[in-house]
């Protein structure tokens, strides 16, 4: 019998591959590497301002450039837009990919449409509800909605430095179009830690940024995917830098690893390369 999309046999690599994209959604979330060397900062510092949830969640659009971590040469540009927050505190992030000439990119990955729901709760955590990973098949068994339950506390109210929050809860994969279809159950462990404070260059001048390092594993079994962060944010504004790796397994054998650079534009980093191959800062 022919293996399609929607044969069992197919499912497990399916679930993967959705996996493996609803991991990159996730802001400040391999094994462990060692701290990036963001280029022109200074020393990284114990202490520094209180990480509070609008820091890593800010209420406004975001813009970043993707960067290759080897070259430092730059890729494309991540928009996440961010919807209207309702009565309870759920929005939605979408992210959007386009050329570095402001043109929509498409490079495979980019064509497949995803979306996180999150919540802000009444003390300033935010917690997140759902993920949608979606390929370009609108049949595919890869279409599916990922559910946390309870809800992941993503990063607390509040969080000094040296602090460190982790929450394991449910995660139900279903079928995007019919939710009542489990297509299989594990768990989500997320844990974040304040690193400290580090000053970074920007066009306009030094800015104090606080350091967190976060992890995030997704575990369902036979599939598993642990994505391990360092994010450099500006308190109240988002992410200014973040440095990310990625080891995905199926049945206890590394099928993916990835690394992932992107800096917020008008940062500076050492050995930026723009789309053009000259030398350049991040901008």
């Amino acid at each position: 019998m022919p293996m399609t999309d929607r044969s069992p046999m197919n499912r497990p690599l399916a679930l993967l591959v959705s996996t493996l994209f609803i991991q990159a959604l996730l802001p400040g979330c391999g094994p462990r590497r060692a701290a990036l060397d963001p280029g022109a900062a200074g020393e990284l510092r114990a202490g520094g301002a209180t990480l509070r949830g609008v820091d890593l969640y800010p209420e406004h659009d975001t813009r970043m450039i993707e960067l290759d971590p080897e070259t430092r040469r730059h890729l494309r540009v991540e928009v996440t837009r961010q919807s209207v927050p309702d009565s309870d505190g759920v929005w939605t992030q979408m992210p959007e990919l386009e050329s570095l000439d402001g043109s929509e990119a498409h490079d495979g990955q980019t064509e497949r449409s995803k979306g996180t729901t999150l919540r802000r709760l009444n003390d300033g955590s935010v917690a997140l509800r759902s993920i949608v990973a979606r390929t370009p098949s609108a049949t595919s068994s890869a279409d599916a909605l990922y559910l946390f339950v309870p809800e992941l506390v993503m990063v607390p109210a509040t969080l000094e430095p040296g602090g460190v929050w982790e929450q394991t809860c449910d995660l139900r994969v279903v079928d995007l179009y019919d939710p009542e279809r489990v297509i299989k159950r594990g768990s989500a462990t997320r844990r974040i830690e304040h690193a400290g404070s580090q000053t970074l260059h920007s066009a306009t001048g030094p800015v104090d940024a606080v350091v967190v390092r976060t992890e995030m594993a997704l575990d369902m079994g036979a599939i598993r995917s642990v994505t391990k962060t360092e994010a450099w944010l500006a308190p109240g504004d988002g992410t200014l830098l973040e440095s990310s790796s990625r080891v995905s397994s199926l049945m206890g054998i590394a099928v993916q690893r990835a690394r992932e650079l992107r800096v917020r534009e008008g940062i500076v980093l050492d050995g930026a390369i723009d789309h053009a191959g000259g030398e350049t800062q991040a901008r």
